[in-house]
C-alpha cells in the first residue's frame, strides 16, 4: 500500500489476484487488519526514542481537516545523516511527536515539544513555517532550551516575499480580477480546455507557477496564428472567439515577462535548498545562480538577505535543512490514504504517518507488530482523540432517527 500508493480496500484485492494467479495457498487478510498494520507499527515508531545526538533538527507543522482538531507532527533528521545533494526523502525521517489538539495554541504547542526534550534530546535547530503559535512556542521554548536555534521554511518565505513583491504592482490586482472573469466566460465555450486554472485562496502564492504558465501559453497562442490551420469561415470564427475571451492577456504581455522571472527566482533558490541544505556557502552558490537576474529582479536581494540572516547562526562546516518540503509531502500522503475519510476528521489513521517513515526491514515491522497489540492503538485513540467528527455525526443524527421513528409510532398508536 505505501509503496505501490494504492487504497486499503485494493491491497487485499491485489494480494487475492497474485495468490490466484500463482495458486498459492495463504491467508489474504481483509483490508480492515492492513489498515490496523499500519497503526500499530506506527504507533511502535511513535513510542521508539531518539537516539542521543546533538545534531537533531526538528520538523514542525500542522495538519487540519474538518471539525477543531488539529494534528501537530514533530519529525527529525540528523544533520550528520543527511545525504546532501538530493532532497529530503519520507525514508530519512524520525517520528519525534503526534498529538492531536483541540486549539493547538503556544502552550499546546510548547508543552509538546517541552516534554521531547526532557527526555533528554534536543534539537539543534526546529525547522517550521512560522506560524504564530508555533513561532511563539519555539520562542518560549528557547528561554529553557537556547541551543535550539529558530529556521524558517524557504518556501513559506519565498511565498511571502513574491506575495509583497507582486501586490506591490498595481498591474496584479487588476490580473486577478480579468483571471477569474476569464474563467467564468470560457469555461463553457469549445475553450474550455484552455480556461484559467483555478486559484487557491489559501497559499496561493505558493502556486503562482500554475497561472504565470498558463498566461504564457495564452499568449503563445495569440501570437501563434497559424494554429488554426487554413482560413476557412469556420476557423476565422473560432480566432474571433478565441481574441475575445483570452485577447486581454497581451496587456499584461510585460508584466507576466517580469512575473515568470520572479518565479524563476524562487526556483533556483529552492532547488539550491532543498538539495544542498542551508551553509555558509549557500549564499555565495545563490549569488553565482542568480547574478543574471540582479538588475531585473527586485526579489533577488530579499532573497540573498534572508540566506544570510539564517546561515549567520551556523557554525563553521555546519550545514541543516531548511526546507519542510517533506513533511508537508507526508501529510499529503496520509490525505491520499485515507481517501474520502478525510471528510470525516481524524482517526487512528493519524498513526500511519508512522509507518510511512524510516528505514526498516522486515524484522524491523514484525518486531513493531510484537511489540503493539491492537488494544494498545484502541488505548492511545481513547486518550488522544476521544469521539471523532465521524462517531459524534452518526450519534447525532441516529438520536434524530430514534426521534422521529417514536412520534410515527405514537401517532399509529393514537
Amino acid at each position: 500500500m505505501l509503496v505501490a500508493n494504492c487504497s486499503l480496500r485494493a491491497v487485499s484485492k491485489v494480494l487475492q489476484i497474485h495468490s490466484s494467479h500463482e495458486n498459492l495457498d495463504c491467508y489474504v487478510p481483509n483490508w480492515t487488519t492492513v489498515r490496523l498494520w499500519l497503526q500499530r507499527i506506527g504507533l511502535a515508531q511513535l513510542r521508539m526514542p531518539l537516539p542521543a545526538a546533538d545534531d537533531w533538527v526538528w520538523f514542525v507543522d500542522c495538519s487540519i481537516q474538518i471539525g477543531n482538531q488539529k494534528v501537530l507532527v514533530v519529525v527529525a533528521v540528523r544533520a550528520s545523516c543527511v545525504s546532501w545533494g538530493c532532497s529530503l526523502c519520507h525514508e530519512d525521517l524520525n517520528l519525534v511527536a503526534l498529538e492531536v489538539l483541540h486549539q493547538a495554541k503556544k502552550e499546546d504547542v510548547f508543552r509538546c515539544l517541552q516534554q521531547q526534550c526532557q527526555k533528554g534530546v534536543v534539537p539543534t535547530a526546529i525547522l517550521s513555517d512560522h506560524g504564530a503559535d508555533i513561532l511563539a512556542a519555539i520562542k518560549l521554548l528557547q528561554e529553557n532550551y537556547p541551543e535550539a536555534r529558530d529556521l524558517y521554511d524557504i518556501k513559506h518565505k519565498t511565498a511571502c516575499l513574491l506575495k509583497a513583491a507582486l501586490e506591490a504592482e498595481p498591474q496584479w490586482s487588476q490580473f486577478q480580477h480579468d483571471l477569474g472573469q476569464s474563467k467564468f466566460r470560457s469555461q463553457q465555450t469549445i475553450f474550455g480546455y484552455a480556461s484559467a486554472p483555478s486559484q487557491r485562496s489559501k497559499a496561493k502564492y505558493m502556486n503562482l507557477n500554475k497561472v504565470v504558465r498558463w498566461a504564457t501559453g495564452i499568449l503563445w497562442h495569440l501570437r501563434d496564428r497559424s494554429r488554426f490551420g487554413i482560413a476557412t469561415k469556420g476557423e476565422i470564427e473560432k480566432q474571433k472567439k478565441f481574441q475575445e475571451l483570452f485577447g486581454w492577456v497581451e496587456r499584461y504581455r510585460s508584466s507576466i515577462v517580469r512575473w515568470k522571472q520572479m518565479l524563476e527566482v524562487v526556483e533556483i533558490t529552492l532547488d539550491l535548498t532543498r538539495r544542498e541544505g542551508l551553509s555558509h556557502e549557500t549564499l555565495g552558490q545563490l549569488e553565482e545562480r542568480l547574478h543574471v537576474y540582479d538588475r531585473e529582479v527586485s526579489l533577488v536581494s530579499s532573497l540573498k538577505e534572508f540566506i544570510r540572516s539564517q546561515s549567520s547562526s551556523l557554525r563553521a562546516q555546519e550545514r541543516l535543512p531548511i526546507s519542510t518540503e517533506v513533511l508537508e509531502s507526508l501529510f499529503s500522503r496520509l490525505k491520499n490514504a485515507e481517501r474520502t475519510q478525510e471528510k470525516s476528521g481524524f482517526t487512528t489513521m493519524v498513526l500511519s504517518l508512522g509507518a510511512m517513515i524510516g528505514r526498516r526491514t522486515p524484522e524491523d515491522i514484525r518486531e513493531a507488530l510484537r511489540a503493539t497489540p491492537i488494544s494498545a492503538v484502541y488505548a492511545w485513540a481513547k486518550e488522544s482523540i476521544g469521539t471523532t467528527v465521524q462517531a459524534a455525526r452518526t450519534a447525532f443524527f441516529k438520536a434524530a432517527q430514534k426521534r422521529n421513528k417514536n412520534r410515527q409510532t405514537q401517532t399509529a398508536i393514537e
